[in-house]
């Protein structure tokens, strides 16, 4: 593929790695477990017999939960490292 879209692929076969923040990735678990706890109460039998305000204040819990782990998401990768092809490298020009 020599193509991205109308133009020529610039950096074709670049290797992108994702590093996530260490001190961030503890938080970001934390939340996304307490955001799949309450999707699982929303789909018991038990989150059915809640009053309506109850059910309310689950799913305003889950969508600030998941509003915290996008934001976390994003914060834990801001690290971003590049493969570099080495001149000197066999490879180079293959």
């Amino acid at each position: 593929m020599l193509s991205a879209g109308e133009g020529l692929r610039t950096n074709k076969n670049m290797l992108v790695f994702l590093v996530p923040d260490t001190k961030r990735l503890s938080k970001l678990r934390a939340a996304l477990r307490c955001w799949l706890a309450l999707k699982q109460v929303e789909k018991t039998s038990s989150f059915e017999e809640m009053d309506k305000e109850d059910q309310d204040q689950v799913k305003d819990q889950r969508k600030d939960k998941e509003t915290e782990v996008e934001t976390l998401l994003r914060q834990a990768y801001q690290n971003t490292l590049l493969s570099e092809r080495r001149r000197d490298h066999p490879s180079f020009g293959h």
